[in-house]
């Protein structure tokens, strides 16, 4: 069952940082008390006033409400729609469990193609909360909102660029440098293997006509099929080398790209 507004406030489930004027009839409208992003060179700033998002920037954002959840009620989180208008999506919003007490917290990336700025006390979730069976739990330690940024600060720090295509781009080279090995390793065992099941698949039919045929019609066919794995083998071999050379030029490409950022 969805908590209207009354019972929203009656049970104080914004324990801290509530206002009335962003009560909804079923919902609660959560605003920013900090923002943690990257400068251009790479360091990790907090700030508590206006922030830029460029194009494919990417900021964390703490909420300014307390949110306090007793067993029996959870919060389920989305995006403000003004914000996805413009561009802006939160990208981990969903549940808020029973028995949280803390500020909440999201990713926010702009998938637009203007520069988007947000601040402080700007609403960036929406929160609805649901009755469900008490689960009898035992309750959950309040959450330090100081160290619950800190906490926060030190993973955007390990794991997210200025922007979101540095994610990207750190994915694709990974996956560049993974095939590229797995090529490299690979390609050289499946041309024995051909070989060798070629030369497998020969000796075998040789077996055979060496009781059906002449000696001289088994030595003759023995040269055909000869032929025959000596062609597959080079060919092999070729597209080796070929495959190589593209992989040699993906990877001077990967690192030109590289020293461009």
């Amino acid at each position: 069952m969805m908590l209207n507004a009354a019972e929203i406030y009656s049970r104080r489930l914004i324990s801290s940082g509530f206002d009335a004027k962003y009560l909804r009839d079923a919902s609660y409208d959560v605003r920013i008390r900090s923002l943690i992003h990257k400068d251009p060179l790479g360091a990790v700033r907090q700030s508590e006033e206006e922030v830029p998002i460029e194009p494919q920037g990417i900021v964390a954002v703490v909420s300014q409400e307390i949110i306090t959840l007793p067993n029996d009620v959870c919060a389920y989180a989305s995006i403000r729609t003004s914000l996805s208008r413009i561009g802006l999506l939160a990208i981990n919003v969903g549940i808020v469990d029973p028995g949280w007490s803390g500020p909440v917290s999201s990713l926010v990336m702009n998938f637009g193609q203007n520069t988007q700025w947000l601040k402080t006390s700007d609403v960036f979730l929406r929160l609805t909360f649901h009755q469900i069976d008490d689960l009898r739990q035992k309750p959950t330690p309040a959450v330090d909102p100081a160290k619950y940024d800190a906490e926060l600060k030190s993973t955007f720090n390990r794991h997210m660029g200025p922007t979101f295509m540095n994610v990207v781009e750190r994915m694709t080279k990974q996956l560049n440098h993974g095939i590229r090995s797995s090529i490299l390793k690979n390609v050289p065992i499946a041309a024995i293997v051909v070989a060798l099941m070629a030369l497998v698949i020969n000796y075998g039919t040789l077996k055979l006509e060496n009781r059906l045929t002449p000696s001289e019609a088994v030595t003759s066919r023995a040269k055909v099929l000869t032929d025959e794995v000596d062609k597959r083998v080079a060919l092999t071999e070729l597209q080796n080398a070929q495959l190589k050379q593209q992989v040699e030029q993906l990877t001077k490409r990967v690192d030109e790209l590289e020293k461009r950022r």
